[in-house]
């Protein structure tokens, strides 16, 4: 299946006028906690993601063991199951040199190249570092390395927190929301990715995302990720 134009496709027909402003409406009525609908996160997103981007913030280009213990911490928060991270010193190494080059990166503004029929983000001079790649070296992180490619979920949410204007976050409601169904992967990430970026190129609504964000103090990318999460 051609996931780049199929998640294309879903962004176009997704993100109108009318349902972003009813999106935005049922996201703004579940910002507070009510015993209404007790297991609705919501409110805990709203609430933890200023922290968790602080203190990502806070520990950026710092290796030691402890500062990704307690990122970890937070991001297992928004989680279903509680991570067992296996902390590869390398891998932290890695994953923290790449952080430095690409923390300030916007998706919508990145240019984009390709090798072996795969895109990758092109920052000038720096080696092509393929989107696997972040992936694979952060589940070595979180997971011991053990299966990558269906670890996206805790991944993807390590990514968004290190660089929340580029790395959009995936799991299994947003995977449904996009592709129809709950099985995700990489290659389903991958098409999500790079359809996100040509929709925020192209679309006319990029602009009213754009706004939303800015009234949120949010990235483009976690702005999109809240519309669609809350499409009824």
């Amino acid at each position: 299946m051609d996931y780049y134009n199929k998640a294309f496709q879903s962004l176009q027909s997704l993100l109108t006028d009318e349902n972003i402003d009813k999106s935005i409406e049922n996201y703004k009525s579940k910002q507070e906690y009510t015993e209404d609908n007790p297991r609705d996160r919501t409110s805990w997103y709203h609430e933890s993601y200023p922290l968790i981007i602080a203190t990502f913030n806070n520990t950026r280009g710092q290796q030691q063991k402890g500062r990704w213990v307690a990122r970890l911490a937070l991001t297992s928060s928004w989680v279903p199951t509680i991570p067992t991270p296996a902390l590869e010193e390398q891998a932290m190494t890695e994953l923290s040199r790449l952080e430095m080059k690409y923390f300030n990166r916007k998706l919508e503004e990145i240019n984009v190249g390709e090798q072996e029929e795969e895109k990758y983000f092109d920052i000038g001079n720096a080696e092509p570092i393929m989107l696997k790649v972040f992936l694979q070296l952060a589940d070595r992180i979180v997971n011991g390395g053990g299966n990558w490619d269906r670890s996206i979920s805790s991944t993807t949410k390590v990514l968004h927190f290190m660089c929340p204007g580029l790395f959009p976050m995936f799991d299994g409601n947003i995977n449904q929301i996009i592709y129809g169904n709950k099985s995700f992967n990489y290659p389903k990430y991958h098409g999500y990715v790079f359809a996100l970026r040509e929709f925020l190129q192209t679309s006319s609504q990029t602009g009213k995302i754009k706004k939303l964000a800015e009234k949120e103090q949010l990235s483009l990318i976690r702005m999109t990720d809240i519309l669609l999460f809350h499409m009824e």
